[in-house]
């Protein structure tokens, strides 16, 4: 899934992020764990 949210908008991503919601429910210790590197600009 880390390579598809960050193309999405935020709005986007928060209604892919809310349909995997029912998915976990059957699931009682699923979680969501999203990391993002930041690369600093370099001259």
């Amino acid at each position: 899934m880390k390579h598809i949210l960050h193309d999405w908008t935020d709005e986007q991503a928060t209604t892919i992020l809310r349909n995997c919601r029912p998915a976990m429910q059957d699931m009682p210790n699923a979680r969501v764990v999203l990391l993002e590197f930041v690369v600093p600009h370099r001259e």
